[in-house]
Formats: structure tokens, C-alpha cells, sequence
């Protein structure tokens, strides 16, 4: 089933995966491109919320749900992390959310 159309760079990107919220109520697609023909490859994700039909888009190479004990031993928050890498930068950084 179709929940989002491609948006931003992705519309043209080689689509490397998609991966879906454990509540379901996000997903994220992420792909990557060559403007240069392969000497640098570009990583783009988008960040969907399904019921809000929101997006944000992001500039990284993968991402991914899931849950974690974060405020006490008893209840389990969603997370999402990506590695995003900005174009012509060689650091990339590993964000938790």
C-alpha cells in the first residue's frame, strides 16, 4: 500500500530502503545519488508522519526505528536514529531522537 510519494531529492535517487515506526505512525525512506558520477555519493532521507501526513526531509545515508527504556524501567519510547552527512562534508554524525 502507497503511504507517501517521494519528495525532494529522493524523487530521483537510487532508493537504498524504507523502514517503518514499531507504532507505525512513522516511516522514513532513504536513497542516495551521484551528481558527479560516482565521486561522491549523496544521502537523503524523509522522514514521514503518517497521520499528520507530515514530512521533513533530511540529508543522510540510513535510518531506522525502535524502542528503548529511556525515562524508567518500565516504559519503552519510540527512538529514530540516522546518520546524516551533509553534501561536501566528509564527518558524518549519528543522531538519537
Amino acid at each position: 500500500m502507497k503511504v507517501f510519494d517521494r519528495a525532494g531529492d529522493l524523487k530521483e535517487d537510487q532508493i537504498i530502503g524504507y523502514v517503518l515506526g514499531p507504532d507505525e505512525k512513522w516511516g522514513a525512506l532513504f536513497g542516495i545519488s551521484s551528481p558527479d558520477g560516482g565521486k561522491t555519493i549523496n544521502g537523503h532521507i524523509q522522514l514521514y508522519f503518517i497521520e499528520g501526513a507530515r514530512q521533513q526531509l533530511l540529508e543522510g545515508h540510513a535510518c531506522t526505528f525502535g524502542k528503548a527504556y529511556l525515562h524508567n524501567e518500565s516504559h519503552k519510547s519510540n527512538i529514530f536514529c540516522f546518520v546524516e552527512r551533509k553534501a561536501n562534508e566528509k564527518n558524518s554524525t549519528v543522531h538519537i531522537t
